[in-house]
């Protein structure tokens, strides 16, 4: 039998070097907090930026981010890493590459997906909103990347 950290690890597919390093659950049900978060970590001592493909070393890394992921069953689940920086000799230090969301950013590319798939459906961003249990100003902000995506394609 698996454990929750394979299953978790098949279900985020994360990608090379990072492995989860715990995880913690937050069940307040009356007052309605129900949040997992899961803490991974990249494992590898080397990793590429956006656009470059040549393997550099890791130089330091961020501060810890918390990230707004997918639900999973009905509570909120957040991922929380530290990202890994790299040295380039041309662009100073930057950031690996994540599968899983942009850099800046406090949602992941599928809660991003999955907002937008809502906001076709009901046009309307506050009851959006409510049904992610986000504010709007995030939603509002996943719809304008939207839309300069669309824009630039």
């Amino acid at each position: 039998m698996k454990s929750i950290a394979e299953i978790l690890i098949e279900i985020l597919e994360l990608g090379e070097g990072w492995i989860i390093k715990d995880k913690k659950i937050n069940k307040k049900i009356n007052k309605k907090i129900k949040e997992i978060d899961v803490f991974i970590e990249y494992t590898s001592s080397t990793g590429c930026f956006s656009g470059n493909k040549e393997l550099l070393n890791v130089y330091d890394y961020s501060s810890s981010s918390r990230i707004r992921h997918l639900d999973l069953f009905e509570y909120k689940c957040y991922l929380n890493a530290r990202i890994p920086r790299v040295k380039d000799g041309k662009l100073g230090i930057r950031n690996i590459a994540q599968k899983w969301a942009d850099e800046r950013v406090s949602f992941s590319y599928l809660f991003e997906f999955r907002v937008l798939e809502a906001l076709l459906m009901s046009k309307n961003q506050t009851k959006t909103a409510e049904f992610f249990d986000s504010s709007f100003d995030i939603v509002h902000h996943i719809m304008k990347r939207g839309v300069e995506r669309g824009l630039f394609r």
